[in-house]
């Protein structure tokens, strides 16, 4: 098959549907493993870090609204550019699933038990997401090569580094301060960004 030709704005809306779809799935797959927590809160032995964990994923499950802005300037996506831009959100999906548990069973559950039992799997998924991340911000343009160096790259090698560290390590300081860095360069990088457009126009009949 040739090049598919779409007209403007339409690949754009293409690419968010189905970046969209993934990241949707991942908030409810997040809050419903809360819902079954809260509901069965008397089995369940809390634990702050876990709860702290979990936060972040929904944080950065908001944050990646903001990243799918970055596409608008693609104009171009092969099968394999599609794979780039999505696998970010594969494994930010694989993290909500696993930050915590799908069931409470009739003995309970002690939290944070199941955080350090889990981290492994958490935590790569997060290192993986971060490591994904770079050559999607490359193909989105985000920044020029030294830009993409300073900005992107060394930042996501040094954070993704954290995360194997936590992944591979109890020590609860670590955690802690890993947790802490990772809320610290969402708030740099999102919380002061906004999306303007003009405000709706409602006919009136």
């Amino acid at each position: 098959m040739g090049d598919q030709v779409v007209g403007a704005g339409t690949l754009f809306s293409y690419l968010s549907a189905f970046v969209t779809i993934v990241l949707a799935l991942a908030l409810s797959d997040l809050l419903i493993s809360l819902h079954r927590l809260l509901r069965r809160a008397h089995a369940v032995k809390w634990a702050a870090l876990p709860v702290a964990a979990a936060l972040l994923v929904l944080l950065l499950l908001i944050s990646e609204f903001f990243s799918i802005w970055s596409m608008t300037v693609v104009d171009r996506v092969s099968f394999g550019g599609l794979v780039v831009l999505l696998l970010p959100n594969v494994f930010v999906f694989l993290a909500a699933s696993a930050v915590l548990p799908d069931e409470v069973g009739e003995e309970g559950i002690d939290l944070g038990r199941f955080y350090f039992e889990n981290r492994l799997y958490f935590y790569l998924t997060l290192a993986c997401a971060l490591a994904a991340d770079a050559p999607r911000a490359a193909m989105a343009g985000e920044a020029d090569l030294a830009g993409l160096l300073l900005d992107i790259a060394l930042p996501t090698v040094l954070i993704a580094s954290l995360f194997v560290a936590m992944a591979l390590s109890e020590r609860r300081w670590l955690h802690w301060t890993g947790l802490a860095i990772a809320y610290a360069l969402i708030s740099l990088n999102f919380t002061a960004q906004t999306i303007a457009a003009p405000a709706a126009i409602v006919g009136q009949g």
